[in-house]
């Protein structure tokens, strides 16, 4: 007899990885922008990525993770690899050095921080479950967050995840 194992490995997107609207969204400099996720199994999260509808050459961005707490976001979880370098139209993606696990049906918060004004594709013209706080790019992520606007549109970001949930085992 033997044991055949299948499953995990494959990869996902949480988020919003695409568009229906035109529209863009400007969170401003020194802000953090967040929006919730739900994985449907046990995942690693990747990387943060997002669609410029600007430029700046020396604009930083780097990707975040917050656990929730009663659906809002609470403390900091990891925190991506800074990219300088923002282009209209081109993919910016922070990767995070050591990938984070997501539990099944736990909602968390992904998103980035960004110290330049850039504007940002919007995923549709009727979402409104991103989130915003001030942060000054400098100093990091906030270990916890306490300045929360709610209500900001949806932008096109979104996770890239590896499923790591057995699909099925045999024997």
């Amino acid at each position: 007899p033997g044991v055949t194992v299948a499953g995990g490995g494959s990869s996902d997107t949480l988020g919003f990885p695409t568009s229906n609207t035109g529209g863009v969204g400007t969170p401003g400099a020194n802000i953090l922008y967040l929006i919730p996720i739900k994985p449907t199994g046990a995942m690693l999260l990747n990387d943060v990525t997002a669609l410029p509808q600007g430029d700046s050459a020396a604009g930083n961005f780097a990707a975040v993770l917050y656990n929730d707490l009663n659906g809002s976001p609470h403390q900091l979880m990891n925190t991506g690899v800074p990219v300088t370098g923002l282009t209209t139209g081109v993919n910016v993606a922070s990767a995070f050095t050591n990938p984070t696990g997501l539990l099944l049906n736990t909602q968390y918060w992904i998103g980035f921080m960004c110290d330049a004004v850039v504007a940002f594709q919007e995923a549709d013209s009727t979402g409104s479950k991103g989130v915003v706080c001030l942060n000054t790019y400098v100093n990091g992520p906030p270990a916890v967050i306490n300045n929360l606007s709610t209500g900001y549109p949806d932008l096109q970001v979104w996770g890239d995840l590896t499923t790591s949930s057995l699909q099925e085992a045999r024997s």
